[in-house]
């Protein structure tokens, strides 16, 4: 990344992916960050824009819906808070999965769990085919089918939004209006990691009140105090430093809040 004039004006965010044990106190620059059309729906607690008039901002609140089968349905699929889905083969894999939990989830919610043992006798027969591993079938011809060690379900339980699906949502505007919008007419925030600049020491930060850019709450020089990955958390997460000379809550929470930044030097 290159250091521009005045420095780069973003966000904070705290970065983490799978395979870093944690997450980076990070940055990211606005120049890589792009508004646009939701791929897979948009649920609750989503900051969006409006489609028609993209400088519109607000937040969905926690009620969202799917359109499936002519009707809207709740998301996510209330089956989730079900006790008994969290010990069923859904959840746990047909291996651990407790299979009384199975049948009473099909009964209250209406739909037809298919083992794999079903699917491969209705394809291939009755001892044409073995289970290689819990995750991988193998028929008489030695073709491996791979299916991820939990059962299908008919109709599609617990259900989601595909590629391409629309979800309605309840939207908060900044300018204080609250009104129902399909997810097809918002837009929402698209990151590039090209824009990502993982902080470390020497790196010249100024940070922003949330919604005043003319207030800052915070201005120095990163120097951070690193741990033992799994010894030190923030909120329920996992860190691996500490900024030294402020208090871990308050510096966490502007990197949670996603407040506004400017880097004004990156230490090479």
């Amino acid at each position: 990344m290159e250091e521009r004039e005045k420095g780069l004006l973003g966000v904070l965010h705290l970065f983490s992916e799978t395979g870093t044990e944690g997450g980076y106190w990070a940055f990211q620059d606005n120049t890589f960050i792009k508004q646009v059309a939701p791929d897979y729906g948009i649920f609750g607690g989503q900051v969006v824009w409006d489609q028609a008039n993209p400088e519109r901002k607000g937040k969905t609140l926690q009620d969202c819906e799917v359109f499936r089968k002519g009707k809207w349905f709740p998301l996510p699929d209330p089956m989730q808070k079900d006790p008994d889905y969290v010990i069923s083969s859904l959840f746990c894999g047909e291996p651990r999965g407790d299979r009384e939990a199975d049948k009473r989830l099909m009964k209250k919610y209406g739909f037809k769990i298919q083992y794999v043992a079903d699917y491969m006798d209705e394809r291939f027969g009755k001892g044409n085919w073995h289970l290689e591993n819990p995750h991988t079938a193998v028929a008489a011809d030695g073709t491996r089918y791979l299916h991820g060690g939990t059962p299908r379900t008919k109709p599609n339980r617990p259900y989601g939004v595909g590629s391409g699906g629309v979800t309605r949502v309840t939207v908060e505007w900044k300018d204080g209006t609250v009104e129902q919008r399909l997810s097809n007419s918002l837009l929402v925030s698209s990151w590039s990691y090209e824009g990502l600049h993982i902080l470390k020491d020497g790196d010249e930060l100024i940070i922003y009140e949330k919604d005043d850019l003319s207030k800052v709450v915070w201005s120095g020089l990163i120097k951070l105090k690193q741990h033992d990955v799994f010894s030190q958390d923030a909120f329920g997460l996992w860190i691996h430093a500490d900024q030294e000379g402020i208090d871990r809550e308050k510096w966490a929470t502007w990197f949670f809040a996603e407040y506004p930044a400017r880097l004004m030097s990156i230490k090479k």
